[in-house]
C-alpha cells in the first residue's frame, strides 16, 4: 500500500475522477486505511482530524446499544497491541475484533470495567468498579482481590514501571504488583485515603500520579517520592494529568478551570508554561494520540496543534459522558462515553467534492471532464464546475434546465453527448464550437428517455433508450432497433462496442443483443449468462474481454464464452472499472470492492477492500443506468494506486 501523502493539481484529480465516472464510476483510489508504522507518513482519522493529513477529512460512528454495542455506556477503551478494542462498561468488558463486539464471560471477576491496561508483556489488566482487578494472559485469567492486598476494591487506573512492576490505582490510595503477581503496599499517609483518577509513566519510567482531591505524586523505586497539592502549587484543583511523552520529569495538567500546564514536575504553576484550553473548561482527560495532544471534558473534545493551540472537534454526535480518547493501530480516535456508548473518528477514504463545489445534497447520476470543467449530470439537472471549484451557469445548463443526466460521453471530435431522462429532450449535442443540437422522437429516435451512451470507434454514437438502440452517424439518426429488428425488450440499460465494430446491447430482462450488419441475435442464459438482466457491459482492451454485470453477479466474456466469477462475494452489483494498476472498482448496494483484475479473470476473489459509510463513503450506490449516489453526490477517494494526492 502507498502509505505517502503528496498534492496534485485541481485537473489531475477531476480528471481521474472523470475517467471513473465516464464509465460511471465516480472516485479514484485510496489505499486502506493505515497508522503510523515505523516512522512512515501518517495516515488515519487522527492525523485527519487535527489536519496532520492534506485533504483528507474524516468522519465518525457511534457504536451504541442500537449499533451493535451490546449497551450504549463506556467507562474506558484498550486498543491492544493485537488489533483488538477493549471495552469497559458497567455491564462487563466488551471485546471488539472489528466485526463483533463480545460480551467476556462475567464469572472470574468481570462484573464491570472502569480501567483498562496493557502491560510490556501483553496482558490485559481490568479494573472493576467493585471487584478488583482481573489479569488476561492468553486463556488464562487471574483474580486479584482485596484478600490478596489491594487496598480497595475498586479499581480506576494502571500503568508499569521499567522493572515491569503494575501500578494500581485504587479509590483509597496505590499498590502495585510484582512479576511474581504479589500485590505489593505502597503505604503513604498523603495517598492512602485518596481516589487515583490517573497514573502514567514518563520516558525513564517515572511513575506520575493525580487524585481526586487534586494531588500529584511521583513514584521512583517503587517508593512514593514527592507529592504536590493544587494550592501548593499556585493552581486551581488540578483534574487530571499527562506525563510529556518525550521529556522526562516534565508533565502537563489541567485543572477545573480553562488552563493547562507544562513543565518540570514540581514546578510552580506560575513557572511551567500556561496553555487557554478555552472554550473547553474542566478538562478530566488527556492523551497523546498520533502526534497530539488531546483533551477532554465531560461534553467536548480537543487538541493542541504543534503550536500548543486549542482546537475543538465540533461536528461529531459524541457530546455527552465523555471518559477518556485513545488511538489504534491505524491512527483513528476513539472516544468513550457513560451515556452515548463509543465513537470511533476514522478518515475519510473519500472526499465529499459536491460539498466542496457548492453542489445541493442530491443524486448524482455521472460526470465528465471537459475542456477543464467538470460535467455532473443529476436528478435535476446538469451542474458545470471550474476548475476553482465554481458553479458556472450558462445556456447548456439553462437548455437542460432540472432534466434528469442520466448519462454524459466525450466525442471523438472535442464535442459532447449527454444523455436526458426526463423533460422530453432525448439526446443532446454540444459541438466543438459550442452549437447545441437536440435528438427526440421528433427526428427519429425511438424514445426520449435516454440510459446510456458509447462513442464508438469510427465516431458513431450509439445510444440505449427505453425503446431499443439508436445510432448516430454524421449528424442525424442513421439507424434504430427494436422490436422489429428482434429486440423484444427494448429497455436498454448498457452499451458497448464488440471487437469487429457490432453493438452489445444489454437490456433489462432479456439478455443481451448483439447487434451486426446481418442482423441481432441474443446471448441469454443458454450461453451461461446467470440472469438476463444485463446492468452493464464493459470492454477491457488490455485483458481482450468484455466484462458483465446481471442482476445477480459478475461474469465476463472472452473467446466468445462466458465465464462466471463464484468467488465474488457479493452479487448485488452495479458498475465497475479497471485502473491503470490493475485493479477493478465495483459498486454494489453494500459499498465498493477493490479487486485485483487477475483474480478476478482467475477467481480466486480472497483478498479484496471494501468501503462503505463507515469508513468515508459519503453515500450508498443506488442501481441506476450509471453509478449513482444517494443524496451526497460526487465522491473522490484522494490517495493510493490510480491516484494520489
Amino acid at each position: 500500500m502507498q502509505s505517502g501523502i503528496r498534492k496534485t493539481s485541481y485537473l489531475k484529480a477531476i480528471l481521474l475522477l472523470v475517467l471513473i465516472l465516464s464509465g460511471s464510476m465516480s472516485a479514484v483510489a485510496l489505499g486502506a486505511p493505515a497508522g503510523v508504522h515505523n516512522g512512515e507518513v501518517p495516515f488515519g482519522g487522527g492525523y485527519a482530524a487535527t489536519g496532520q493529513i492534506g485533504n483528507v477529512g474524516y468522519s465518525s460512528k457511534i457504536y451504541d446499544a442500537i449499533s451493535g454495542l451490546p449497551t450504549s455506556d463506556a467507562n474506558y477503551i484498550l486498543c491492544s497491541s493485537d488489533g483488538y478494542i477493549w471495552l469497559g462498561c458497567y455491564s462487563g468488558i466488551i471485546r471488539y475484533d472489528g466485526n463483533t463486539f463480545q460480551r467476556l464471560d462475567t464469572g472470574t471477576g468481570m462484573t464491570n470495567g472502569r480501567g483498562l491496561f496493557e502491560d510490556s508483556r501483553g496482558r490485559i489488566w481490568i479494573g472493576t468498579n467493585d471487584n478488583g482487578v482481573v489479569v488476561i494472559d492468553g486463556s488464562e485469567q487471574t483474580h486479584i482481590t482485596y484478600k490478596d492486598g489491594l487496598p480497595s476494591s475498586s479499581i480506576r487506573v494502571f500503568s508499569e514501571d521499567r522493572e515491569g512492576n503494575v501500578y494500581v490505582g485504587t479509590a483509597t490510595g496505590v499498590c502495585y504488583v510484582d512479576s511474581e503477581m504479589k500485590v505489593n503496599s505502597l503505604d503513604d499517609e498523603r495517598l492512602n485515603d485518596e481516589r487515583i483518577l490517573r497514573l502514567d509513566t514518563d520516558f525513564d519510567g517515572t511513575i506520575y500520579g493525580q487524585t481526586k482531591n487534586g494531588l500529584i505524586f511521583c513514584i521512583e523505586d517503587r517508593t512514593v517520592k514527592q507529592v504536590f497539592s493544587s494550592e501548593e502549587l499556585g493552581v486551581e484543583r488540578i483534574s487530571t494529568i499527562k506525563a510529556d511523552p518525550e521529556k522526562p520529569r516534565y508533565l502537563y495538567f489541567c485543572t477545573v478551570g480553562d488552563v493547562m500546564y507544562h513543565g518540570r514536575f514540581g514546578e510552580k504553576g506560575d513557572e511551567m508554561d500556561s496553555i487557554s484550553t478555552a472554550p473547553i473548561s474542566g478538562v478530566h482527560w488527556i492523551s497523546y494520540d498520533c502526534g497530539r495532544m488531546w483533551i477532554s471534558s465531560i461534553n467536548t473534545v480537543g487538541y493542541l496543534d504543534s503550536n500548543k493551540k486549542i482546537h475543538v472537534i465540533d461536528d461529531i454526535p459524541m457530546n455527552s459522558g465523555l471518559e477518556m480518547t485513545t488511538s489504534d493501530f491505524q491512527g483513528n480516535i476513539w472516544i468513550a462515553s457513560s451515556t452515548q456508548g463509543v465513537m470511533k473518528i476514522v478518515a475519510d477514504n473519500f472526499v465529499d467534492y459536491s460539498s466542496i463545489a457548492g453542489l445541493p445534497e442530491e443524486v448524482t447520476n455521472a460526470a465528465c471532464m471537459y475542456r477543464d470543467e467538470l460535467y455532473v449530470g443529476t436528478d435535476n439537472g446538469l451542474r458545470i464546475i471550474d476548475k476553482n471549484d465554481q458553479l458556472v451557469e450558462n445556456e447548456l445548463t439553462r437548455y437542460l434546465g432540472d432534466s434528469r443526466i442520466r448519462c454524459i460521453k466525450r466525442g471523438n471530435d472535442d464535442d459532447l453527448w449527454i444523455g436526458a431522462y426526463t423533460g422530453n429532450l432525448g439526446l443532446i449535442h454540444i459541438s466543438g464550437d459550442g452549437d447545441i443540437t437536440g435528438y427526440s422522437t421528433k427526428n427519429g429516435m425511438p424514445d426520449n428517455e435516454i440510459r446510456c451512451i458509447a462513442v464508438l470507434s469510427d465516431g458513431r454514437v450509439c445510444v440505449g433508450t427505453n425503446g431499443g438502440v439508436a445510432v448516430i452517424k454524421d449528424g442525424r439518426v442513421d439507424r434504430t432497433y427494436g422490436e422489429k429488428e428482434g429486440i423484444k425488450n427494448t429497455t436498454i440499460l448498457s452499451v458497448e462496442e464488440t471487437k469487429d465494430g457490432g453493438i452489445y446491447a444489454g437490456s433489462d430482462g432479456d439478455g443481451i443483443y448483439v447487434i451486426e450488419d446481418t442482423g441481432v441475435y441474443v446471448i441469454g442464459r443458454d450461453e451461461g449468462l446467470t440472469s438476463d438482466i444485463i446492468l452493464r457491459i464493459k470492454r477491457d482492451t488490455a485483458r481482450d474481454v468484455f466484462w458483465i454485470i446481471t442482476s445477480n453477479s459478475i461474469e465476463f466474456l472472452k473467446d466468445g464464452v462466458i465465464n462466471h466469477v463464484d468467488t465474488f462475494p457479493y452479487n448485488n452489483n452495479y458498475d465497475l472499472y479497471v485502473d491503470n494498476s490493475g485493479n477493478m472498482w465495483i459498486s454494489s448496494s453494500y459499498g465498493v470492492y477493490i479487486e485485483n483484475v487477475d483474480d478476478m479473470l482467475n477467481d480466486r476473489v480472497d483478498d479484496y477492500r471494501l468501503y462503505t459509510v463507515d469508513n468515508g463513503l459519503t453515500g450508498t450506490p443506488l442501481r441506476r443506468a450509471t453509478w449513482k449516489w444517494t443524496i451526497r453526490g460526487i465522491s473522490i477517494s484522494p490517495a493510493g494506486a490510480a491516484f494520489q494526492r
